[in-house]
């Protein structure tokens, strides 16, 4: 109810909360498809399945998100890039080595550098890309660039409030005073007030 009201009266930057919450360590160590069934049990999505809710993501959208870095890195674990190269940095630079600037690329032009320098193991972009999942790509982001994904798709329940209260449906959240929980929200830089 607290943090209800204090988005009524923009007080609370519940999107920010909300990544916050999601920040969490442990999230980090669920894998896409456990992530999603997560939200899902939490009453997040709007889907009944993992399957459904990626099927309301489109594939060019989330292939588009990725940053560059963890495309790269997601072509290297999924043994893509050719010449024994294992990890981003000695991707970065055999790129160097070869005068291969990739920065300011969208992520289909540098699919396309690297299959131009004869690096990645595809005959063409569309090729690479059809070796890289939905649940891969999506795999590659933090659970919080994936919550974003999901609410710019659509796919998460409209009300961010409504999320940021299941999240906060935690004991020791309930434990609190309202003077700690407002407390709290000032310490972690969530409300838009000093005190």
């Amino acid at each position: 109810e607290v943090l209800s009201v204090l988005a009524q009266a923009n007080l609370v930057d519940s999107e920010a909360v909300l990544a916050s919450l999601l920040e969490n360590e442990a999230l980090e160590l669920l894998n896409v498809e456990q992530y999603l069934q997560l939200l899902i049990d939490k009453g997040l999505l709007k889907a009944a399945t993992v399957e459904e809710a990626l099927s309301k993501l489109k594939y060019d959208d989330v292939f588009d998100t990725l940053s560059q870095d963890e495309l790269l890195e997601l072509l290297i674990e999924q043994g893509l890039i050719l010449g024994g190269i294992e990890d981003l940095k000695a991707l970065k630079d055999w790129l160097a080595e070869h005068g291969i600037d990739l920065k300011d690329l969208t992520n289909t032009e540098v699919l396309s550098a690297l299959l131009g320098a004869g690096i990645l193991d595809a005959t063409s972009v569309d090729d690479a890309k059809s070796k890289l999942t939905l649940s891969e790509l999506l795999g590659a982001m933090t659970p919080a660039e994936v919550l974003t994904l999901l609410s710019q798709s659509g796919v998460l329940v409209e009300d961010t409030v409504a999320l940021v209260l299941a999240l906060l449906k935690d004991e020791s959240i309930e434990t609190l005073s309202v003077e700690q929980y407002l407390q709290l929200l000032i310490d972690k830089g969530l409300l838009k007030a000093a005190t």
